[in-house]
């Protein structure tokens, strides 16, 4: 894992837009006798099962959230919920960090658990589909770098110093963060203020 995740307080990715409006979710688990909220402990589980699944282990997992931590470092259940319910689950696939990030919904258990429910479905595109589809699927949940950071030159792959020429260059690398590429809106973030970086030290 990288250092700057905390599992307390949440770390949102970088390039994620958050949810203007939050909704009830339909997210329930059924009892003997009836159907209740989906808890905490409920989609903590539900999250882990579904990773493990991918073969990835817990100590290769962070859920992030604004709820205080037990013991073990997951989400403590039974706290008053925070005003951010939003939740991230970070993990490593190889060399690579994944992400999810989800703030849809009132309350962070459904949250979470919508989490697992995304990450259950893409298991299914490798049982029912391919392997290069779920591939190209996790491409879009890669943790990317705060953009602040980067080297706008690596970014672009340009080492001169003409505007016109690095323009180009910034040109093909949005066109590769495009989604039809396998890239995704927050590539194409990184991109964008590379070139912004790009221009302030060029012009």
């Amino acid at each position: 894992m990288t250092d700057h995740i905390t599992a307390y307080p949440l770390t949102w990715p970088n390039g994620w837009k958050r949810s203007k409006v939050r909704q009830h979710s339909q997210f329930s688990k059924k009892t003997e006798r009836t159907r209740r909220d989906v808890t905490l402990t409920d989609a903590v589980t539900f999250v882990l099962d579904e990773l493990r699944r991918m073969e990835v282990r817990d100590w290769n997992v962070i859920i992030s959230t604004n709820v205080e931590l037990r013991l073990d470092g997951l989400p403590r259940g039974g706290k008053p919920a925070p005003v951010d319910t939003g939740v991230s689950v970070w993990w490593k696939d190889g060399n690579k960090q994944l992400v999810i990030a989800i703030d849809k919904y009132y309350r962070v258990a459904d949250n979470l658990y919508a989490i697992g429910k995304t990450i259950e479905a893409m298991r299914g595109i490798d049982r029912w589909g391919s392997g290069e589809i779920l591939e190209r699927t996790f491409t879009g949940f890669q943790a990317l770098p705060n953009p602040d950071a980067v080297n706008w030159r690596d970014v672009l792959d340009y080492r001169g110093n003409d505007l016109a020429e690095c323009k180009v260059a910034y040109r093909r690398a949005i066109g590769n963060a495009h989604p039809d590429r396998g890239g995704n809106d927050a590539q194409a973030a990184i991109v964008n203020k590379a070139w912004e970086m790009a221009q302030g030290e060029l012009s």
